[in-house]
């Protein structure tokens, strides 16, 4: 998988009111969504697949899932936990974050190359406060995007995960000297 961007440096609050940046997932491999938690159109699916993902790889260590709210006015951490638990998402593998409404949409439109923002007024009725985009990010221990996913895939959980084994097995052999 080729190195596709790295990632800006970030500063986000978990659901559990900790900080969490760029340096605390150093070392990780991990995958980020976007979501939001009243979203009535793709973000219910999206944390399906996630939950999916959380099954399949269990807690592998050295691995992270990472769900960003796109809207911090609505989705305060206790709002974020009461929607990582409807997903039985483990609070120490599977982070739900927010920040700063600018510094969100920097990070994903400019970190993260994924398109994001505030649906018009007229639209918010029948697409809800935001569009954005419905793709999984799977990021190395580096910090480097490696790869999009269509993250309304049914088989995207199990693509993601055969490919944090060949990150995995790919660190492997380079802490070794092979």
């Amino acid at each position: 998988m080729p190195k596709i961007r790295q990632i800006p440096p970030f500063s986000f609050v978990r659901s559990d009111g900790v900080t969490i940046t760029a340096n605390d997932l150093k070392g990780k491999i991990w995958v980020a969504d976007l979501i939001y938690t009243h979203c009535p159109g793709p973000c219910s699916t999206e944390t399906l697949r996630m939950s999916q993902l959380q099954s399949i790889l269990g807690k592998i260590e050295g691995v992270r899932l990472v769900s960003i709210s796109i809207d911090p006015e609505e989705d305060s951490g206790a709002v974020l936990r009461k929607y990582a638990e409807g997903y039985h998402a483990d609070p120490s593998f599977w982070f739900f974050v927010t920040g700063k409404p600018q510094e969100v949409q920097e990070f994903v439109v400019k970190g993260l190359a994924l398109g994001m923002g505030e649906n018009p007024k007229d639209k918010v009725q029948a697409e809800g406060k935001f569009f954005h985009s419905t793709q999984f990010v799977l990021i190395d221990q580096d910090g480097f995007i490696r790869k999009y996913y269509d993250g309304l895939n049914q088989k995207t959980p199990k693509d993601i995960s055969i490919d944090i084994l060949l990150l995995l097995q790919e660190s492997s052999k380079t802490n070794k000297g092979t």
